[in-house]
């Protein structure tokens, strides 16, 4: 994957060198990480709002895969997705009103210490089979 736009931190630094040159074609797959850090205070609130963020996705015309991961367990969390195209991400990102409402909700109740959301071009597309 290729890094193509990049916002926010990781433990205070972003680790995504993002080529502003590159160019995303239609057919490209994108691959998405969100990631929060999610502050004590708010860890009760957080949880009890986790299904409407996933209802959110699930249903996202696009989506094809996606996947909610922890690097600390309960602190902090993080979602990887892989979407048809670049389109069906920003149409979710931008255009949907269960997304929004997430986005919104996310900023009035202050959920995180610190936050990043990644975009990537798929470059490579890896078949594996678990037999």
């Amino acid at each position: 994957m290729e890094p193509i736009f990049s916002n926010g931190l990781w433990d205070n630094i972003n680790p995504f060198k993002v080529n502003e040159n590159r160019e995303t074609k239609k057919e490209n797959k994108i691959g998405v990480i969100t990631r929060g850090k999610i502050k004590l205070s708010k860890q009760i609130d957080f949880w009890l709002n986790v299904s409407s963020a996933s209802d959110a996705i699930k249903n996202a015309d696009g989506v094809e895969f996606y996947k909610g991961i922890g690097e600390l367990p309960l602190l902090s969390q993080a979602t990887f997705s892989v979407w048809k195209n670049l389109d069906s991400v920003m149409n979710f990102a931008y255009k949907s009103k269960d997304h929004s409402d997430i986005i919104k909700k996310t900023r009035k109740r202050n959920w995180y210490s610190e936050d990043m959301f990644t975009r990537f071009i798929i470059k490579k597309n890896i078949e594996t089979s678990l037999n």
